[in-house]
């Protein structure tokens, strides 16, 4: 599955911060996996995953002016 996304802003394509910051290393992050293991990080990563796609629909509905 493809996770790079890019949105359309006055006619040009522009991508999200999320796949921007997917290019780089993160040598913390890393180390923590190694600390808690694939399988709970994964569990971790989604949760946490979830709850920021909440907080992104959230605000988009309050910022359109509906609750």
């Amino acid at each position: 599955m493809d996770k790079d996304r890019f949105y359309p802003i006055e006619g040009q394509e522009y991508p999200s911060v999320t796949t921007i910051l997917s290019i780089f290393r993160k040598p913390q992050l890393e180390h923590w996996r190694g600390s808690v293991g694939n399988e709970e990080a994964d569990r971790l990563m989604e949760e946490g995953g979830d709850f920021g796609r909440r907080a992104h629909e959230n605000c988009a509905r309050i910022a359109q002016g509906s609750r």
